[in-house]
């Protein structure tokens, strides 16, 4: 299986959000940049190597559902993702430093990956203009590969499928003069 950080990042959203409560307030017009408990989760999943939409759940002072886009890129100290949040009311761009592990067992031709890291957020638009915040986040994922014409893993190619479950936390506060 190839694993590039498209295919370590992959999660059915159903699972992901269905122990997140929603707020109905928008606690995103607050009008001085407290900080407050900010809690998120991402899911990503991949099928035969195609990436589908990533989906984020966020509640705090950013308080929506909408789609992320990442960018990566890997250092010696790990790797550095730049992610955006695209919520109904603005968006969200924070940078994520991660360290994972990665565990293949290639008799089943399954992988378990599992990740840890820090997210920092740099910008806002909309109702998250001059938005702040750091934390940090697990994430966990599982990968089935694909087999060869004699049933044999195939390490070579993209997994079959890759789900994937981000959960983060930490402080968060939008609004103000920042």
């Amino acid at each position: 299986m190839r694993y590039t950080r498209s295919a370590v990042c992959a999660a059915t959203c159903a699972a992901a959000l269905a122990g997140l409560t929603m707020s109905s307030s928008s606690a995103a017009a607050a009008a001085t940049p407290a900080p407050w408990t900010e809690s998120f989760v991402m899911t990503f999943q991949s099928v035969h190597g195609i990436d589908q939409p990533t989906h984020v759940a966020a509640v705090g002072p950013i308080t929506g559902a909408g789609l992320e886009t990442q960018s990566d890129q890997d250092t010696p100290t790990g790797e550095v993702v730049r992610f955006t949040w695209h919520l109904r009311d603005g968006t969200v761009t924070a940078d994520a430093i991660e360290q994972y592990n990665f565990t293949p067992d290639y008799r089943s031709c399954t992988a378990k990956a599992t990740g840890t890291g820090t997210w920092t957020i740099i910008s806002g638009t909309g109702a998250y203009t001059g938005a702040s915040g750091s934390g940090t986040f697990t994430d966990d994922g599982s990968f089935v590969g694909a087999r060869d014409g004699h049933g044999v893993c195939n390490p070579n190619v993209e997994p079959m499928l890759s789900v994937f479950v981000l959960r983060g936390s930490g402080t968060a506060a939008v609004g103000g003069s920042a």
